[in-house]
């Protein structure tokens, strides 16, 4: 470069561990393992990296450190062949067209309310053996009143990740992992909350998309779902069993409730999610219900907001008879950084 200055025109080489703590842009970006020994940008104190071209990782790509949170925004694709870590409240930007290409790792981290983000609108593809995808979700504590969680993952088994995740909590065989169910034969028989246990967990299968599920840890501390991330659209059913007089929300005749979640790595907003299911939520409950540890929390229309990766949240389906279904609808339009 004639002024010795990367900028966009320019294609960046990492050939040492280097630390980018002030927003810049360039062309392209290749980090290096010369010698097997790896070579890291870290991205932090606030800074952006954008990117407009191709990302090489053949070293490590660290968004977020003790100094502040990064984020990296790339318009082409990116090709892991060694580590990314999205640390606690940084982003990984992917554009519409562009293409992650997995032969490493990747690892996203949370904290009890800052979560790492990966906004991916375009396609993930592994592309070697060995490559994983590890998004580490901080889930409240038993004695912090549970919490509402969704996997942002794919093929995550529920057996094997309360098995590699030993502080999921337990007691007399039950595990705090569990499903919601709004019917009211369940609430008759006692159902409708209903927890996983030591003697049926091996049979759970595998984290339905985008469903919410309870769950809870023994201190309030990050779980890992490992697996494919979600891209595209994603879809769940929801029913409407409200037995009784409307609004009345008497559970013992089943309720209009279903819990779902954000199925994707990153955010998703309020807003665009209220207005791509206006026609599936009911008229009188076009919102989403978070549990905060003591009650529900509304977001709608007039309040906006956020809704954090791997977030469970309840919704009304808009019915109006027992038993009518709709398909719920979660697109990559809904992300945000």
């Amino acid at each position: 470069d004639s002024d010795g200055i990367p900028d966009s025109n320019d294609t960046v080489h990492i050939l040492h561990d280097i630390v980018l703590d002030a927003t810049t842009t360039i062309g392209e970006l290749k980090t290096f393992a010369p010698g097997l020994v790896t070579k890291t940008i870290t991205i932090s104190n606030g800074a952006t990296l954008t990117v407009g071209g191709l990302v090489t990782n053949d070293g490590g790509v660290v968004l977020g450190d003790l100094n502040g949170v990064g984020i990296m925004d790339v318009s082409g694709n990116f090709d892991n062949d060694n580590a990314v870590t999205v640390n606690e409240g940084s982003t990984l930007i992917m554009s519409s067209s562009s293409i992650f290409l997995a032969g490493g790792s990747i690892v996203i981290n949370s904290a009890s309310d800052t979560y790492g983000s990966l906004v991916m609108p375009g396609t993930f593809t592994p592309d070697e053996v060995g490559w994983s995808f590890e998004y580490g979700r901080y889930v409240n504590s038993v004695a912090g009143n549970w919490d509402l969680i969704s996997s942002p993952v794919g093929d995550q088994q529920i057996n094997t990740f309360v098995t590699n995740n030993s502080d999921i909590a337990q007691n007399s065989g039950q595990i705090a992992i569990g499903t919601y169910t709004n019917t009211a034969a369940a609430h008759g028989a006692g159902n409708d909350w209903i927890n996983y246990t030591t003697t049926n967990v091996s049979s759970a299968g595998s984290f339905t998309t985008a469903k919410g599920y309870q769950m809870a840890t023994t201190g309030g501390s990050k779980v890992e779902f490992r697996g494919t991330p979600h891209t595209g659209a994603q879809t769940i059913e929801i029913s409407w069993n409200e037995a009784g007089n409307p609004g009345e929300n008497d559970p013992s005749n089943g309720t209009k409730w279903n819990l779902v979640g954000n199925p994707y790595a990153s955010y998703i907003t309020v807003t665009d999610f209220i207005n791509g299911n206006t026609n599936i939520l009911e008229a009188g409950h076009r919102a989403v219900y978070g549990w905060n540890g003591n009650d529900y929390t509304t977001k709608n229309l007039a309040t906006a907001g956020y809704i954090a990766p791997g977030q469970g949240f309840m919704v009304a389906d808009h019915g109006p008879n027992v038993g009518d279904t709709s398909t719920l609808s979660f697109t990559v339009s809904m992300m945000t950084s």
